[in-house]
């Protein structure tokens, strides 16, 4: 059996809440003003794109840093589509990876990208049961 993690989310005002897991940091969590809340936090499903973004840009990052791959900055852009009816879960998630470095290899970068998508994300991994999972990436040389 795996690891047990933990989590609590407790209201602070209407539909906002503060999230916590083991580490204790804090999230302030939200829904819009037109889904009922005050628009003064991270929504549910955002948090997921994040999580998803966040989970495979350490991958990627821990990858690239075996391979002595010289990456000096990474930004990962991803976009969702949702189902129409209930639950509306990802249907469609696009990943766009830019990586900045000196004299990157682009296989490298693919072949790290690839690895964290077929083996090491664990929330891609089950945004991927329910969704279409596309990426693309761009190399920018670092000035």
């Amino acid at each position: 059996m795996g690891k047990t993690m933990n989590a609590t989310v407790k209201t602070v005002e209407g539909l906002q809440m503060v999230g916590y897991a083991d580490s204790g940091h804090g999230v302030v969590i939200d829904t819009s003003v037109e889904g009922g809340g005050l628009g003064k936090g991270t929504s549910p499903m955002e948090l997921v794109l994040i999580a998803v973004a966040s989970c495979s840009a350490m991958d990627v990052i821990g990858i690239l840093k075996k391979k002595r791959e010289k990456l000096t900055g990474l930004e990962v852009r991803i976009s969702g589509d949702r189902a129409e009816s209930e639950p509306k879960v990802y249907t469609s998630v696009r990943l766009h990876y830019v990586l900045e470095g000196k004299n990157l290899s682009e296989i490298a970068c693919r072949k790290a990208i690839d690895l964290s998508h077929e083996k090491y994300c664990s929330v891609l991994g089950m945004v991927s049961k329910t969704a279409n999972v596309e990426s693309d990436f761009e190399l920018n040389e670092a000035g």
